[in-house]
């Protein structure tokens, strides 16, 4: 039978509806199947695929979203899968499988959450579209377009029309000294996440454990968790399609956790336009340095107790307990008793302050000793570190000066 002919039946099929319609839920997981088959058709190893897979995907998916599938079409679909390649992504699936989308993905759709996933903390929603990306928190007017290739940046506040240039110097690009083999740290999320995978997997110390399958949300899941000393990732995939769907990893202090997550979708390159639209008022530009340095860190704990805290130090300098911090009613209503400049200077000073433990650049764990302390105590021990390749540790007082302690003579 010919194409022409295979296709003409299918359409055909999709006309007549003989039989129980099928649920759209029903609907939209064969819809997912069927794109995991065409994916496959594109490598190697799927070119011996007969022409009537691609017939059934193009008939398929050109019918309109909002029809139903009869229930001869489910059967179907069901009998040129398994004639042709068996179950594509049942019992089979693997971590190597399921990290293999991540790694080939030239556009993806996903929320961040950083911290745990459980509903206190605002999603920050991401388009990826080769290096550059469009970036807005759940509920804010404020979108963030990046431009890596060209290390810039747009703000752009949507309520206000108020638009800004950020330029990222080049110095602060990559800070994976926390990372296994120095893996690279960037802006671009789903870029980093490729490569802690690609780091990981060739690692002698890596290891990865199958967690079984549950449902997440209306959806059947299965989990692997992979791990490393200094890292450990969890990706949960749909069962069907094979394709992740949430992935939550921990690298020093921090957890973030990706949900939602999709691949290869077709977007229109003007949501990344670094054009500022008509109508905004386009504001003085910044340089942002990003890099990660004891003296930023430093220059942050000051801040912090002058113009912030009373002359204290902060209760904690987790990236979580930190964010919450900042995020609260009374630092909300200091901020914005500033002037729009100051507050902006305050801001961008104090992602460099987190970004030290965030991205921390030392051997093992760092340890922080301030609550309570005020700044100007010289003999309080605040905080203490011991760098990479260091026989001693760095520690820093309530003065904010700074001492080589051997270990033996750390404070207890």
């Amino acid at each position: 039978m010919n194409t022409n002919k295979n296709e003409q039946i299918l359409e055909s099929i999709l006309k007549d509806n003989p039989g129980s319609q099928v649920p759209q839920e029903v609907e939209a997981r064969l819809r997912r199947h069927l794109k995991a088959l065409r994916d496959r058709m594109e490598e190697p190893k799927g070119k011996e695929l007969s022409a009537t897979i691609r017939v059934l995907w193009r008939t398929f998916m050109k019918t309109k979203k909002t029809a139903f599938i009869t229930a001869s079409m489910i059967v179907i679909v069901a009998l040129i899968v398994f004639q042709f390649i068996g179950n594509p992504v049942g019992p089979g699936l693997t971590f190597a499988s399921v990290i293999e989308p991540i790694l080939k993905a030239k556009t993806a759709a996903y929320d961040m959450v950083f911290g745990p996933d459980d509903g206190s903390r605002q999603a920050v929603h991401e388009l990826v579209m080769n290096s550059r990306i469009r970036r807005q928190v759940a509920g804010s007017s404020a979108v963030t377009i990046i431009d890596l290739e060209n290390r810039r940046v747009l703000f752009r506040n949507e309520a206000n029309m108020e638009a800004r240039y950020g330029y990222i110097d080049p110095k602060g690009m990559a800070s994976g000294q926390n990372y296994p083999n120095g893996m690279v740290f960037s802006q671009n999320y789903l870029e980093e996440l490729k490569n802690i995978i690609l780091s990981l997997k060739d690692m002698p110390d890596f290891t990865v454990e199958e967690l079984g399958r549950k449902q997440l949300d209306g959806r059947e899941v299965i989990g692997f968790f992979a791990s490393h000393p200094k890292l450990d990732i969890t990706i949960w995939a749909d069962v069907d399609t094979g394709l992740p769907v949430r992935i939550e990893y921990n690298v020093g202090t921090v957890h973030v956790t990706y949900k939602n997550m999709e691949f290869d979708l077709l977007m229109d390159e003007e949501m990344f336009s670094m054009e500022v639209p008509a109508g905004y008022m386009v504001q003085e530009p910044l340089t942002m340095d990003l890099q990660v340095t004891e003296e930023n860190f430093i220059k942050g704990l000051r801040l912090i107790a002058e113009k912030l805290n009373h002359g204290l130090f902060p209760n904690d300098v987790s990236y979580e307990s930190f964010s919450r911090w900042m995020t609260s009613g009374p630092i909300n209503s200091q901020f914005d008793a500033m002037a729009k400049e100051e507050a902006l200077a305050i801001n961008l000073e104090l992602i460099k302050f987190i970004r030290f433990t965030i991205f921390f650049p030392g051997e093992g764990k760092w340890t922080y000793r301030g609550n309570g302390v005020r700044l100007g105590e010289a003999e309080s021990p605040i905080f203490w570190y011991k760098p990479e390749k260091s026989e001693t540790y760095r520690v820093i007082y309530g003065d904010l000066h700074v001492e080589n302690i051997a270990p033996e003579k750390l404070p207890q």
